[in-house]
């Protein structure tokens, strides 16, 4: 959907194909009404409870996986950030600058969970590391505690939409 948008915002094209001419109004109306209707980046957690939905920022790069939430001093009660890596392999994470304690949720390729491991903060220079028990191709970082609260295990299926 986001590619969509922003080709139909940067070659100036309506939804009626009349090419470089401009958005009219229609188009215009048509744009904004896709972008309100589609929903913000997030995780849903399948649980025996029923759905824990989880607001997220997405790390997809190398440099935004390696900052992570380092340096944040909260993080919102229904909110954290998702790790995307190309490939499923054995991962390991740790807490060096994070300040808060967080709860580290491990993904497979499959989308079920495979691992919740709560990491608490790092300010030294020998932090801990969290190493997946398997290859995870997705990580959710949330605050600790959370996926114990909201009944998060290993075994969930996920849905995550970006």
């Amino acid at each position: 959907m986001r590619s969509f948008l922003k080709n139909a915002i940067t070659q100036r094209q309506d939804f009626r194909g009349r090419g470089p001419r401009g958005l009219n109004v229609l188009g215009l109306v048509a744009l904004l009404l896709l972008s309100a209707c589609s929903t913000a980046d997030g995780v849903t957690f399948h649980t025996d409870d029923g759905k824990v939905n989880v607001a997220v920022e997405v790390a997809d790069t190398n440099e935004e996986r390696s900052q992570g939430l380092m340096y944040r001093e909260s993080l919102p009660e229904n909110a954290g950030m998702l790790f995307i890596f190309n490939e499923e392999a054995p991962r390991t994470f740790w807490m060096k600058n994070t300040l808060i304690p967080l709860d580290i949720i491990f993904i497979g390729a499959d989308m079920v969970v495979d691992q919740v491991t709560t990491a608490q903060p790092c300010a030294t220079e020998q932090c801990p590391i969290y190493p997946s028990v398997q290859p995870a191709q997705y990580v959710v970082e949330v605050n600790a505690g959370f996926a114990h609260e909201h009944g998060i295990a290993a075994g969930d299926t996920v849905e995550i939409r970006i």
